[in-house]
């Protein structure tokens, strides 16, 4: 894989997560706002703690192996800001 196409991986990777952690809907999936239930809500905070605990272990890894790439590090970087606070 190339430099670029690993740069879009882990680009992919941030969306992923963020959109994991956020739960906001999909562009062009959704015409109004719509109000989350109690059970969505739940979800959403067991998806965020699998994520939490899932990057704590792999996230120094990703670092050290990228560490050259500043640009693949800052992108990286936004991971935490999607972390469970209580960790």
């Amino acid at each position: 894989m190339t430099e670029a196409e690993q740069a879009v991986v882990v680009e992919i990777l941030v969306a992923s997560v963020r959109q994991a952690a956020e739960g906001p809907a999909l562009v062009g999936r959704s015409g109004g706002k719509k109000a989350s239930s109690a059970k969505e809500k739940k979800t959403q905070l067991d998806d965020c703690d699998k994520l939490t605990e899932h990057f704590l272990a792999t996230l120094p890894r990703l670092l050290a192996k990228f560490s050259g790439r500043w640009d693949v590090v800052a992108s990286l970087m936004k991971i935490p800001l999607y972390f469970l606070s209580e960790c």
